[in-house]
Parts: C-alpha cells; sequence; structure tokens
C-alpha cells in the first residue's frame, strides 16, 4: 500500500475510536441515566 493510503486508513481509525471513546465519555452518564430511568419507569409500572 502506498504510504498516503496507509495515512488515511490510519487517520480515519483513529479519528474512529477518538468519537468512540469521545461518545462513551460525554454520552456514557447520560445514557446510563436514562436507562436507569427507563428502568425505574419499567419496575413501577
Amino acid at each position: 500500500m502506498p504510504r498516503s493510503v496507509r495515512f488515511a486508513v490510519v487517520g480515519a481509525a483513529s479519528l474512529l475510536v477518538a468519537g468512540a471513546i469521545y461518545l462513551m465519555i460525554v454520552r456514557g452518564p447520560v445514557m446510563l441515566l436514562d436507562l436507569a430511568n427507563g428502568a425505574a419507569k419499567f419496575l413501577c409500572l
């Protein structure tokens, strides 16, 4: 593979990983709270 292609692939992969980590850090607590609220409503019904 040419160096530029490999660089593009590595860059895209690192961006995906960074985005996933960012979502886990930022959205993780919110998603957990939403799940807890949903479970509480489900159990209270």
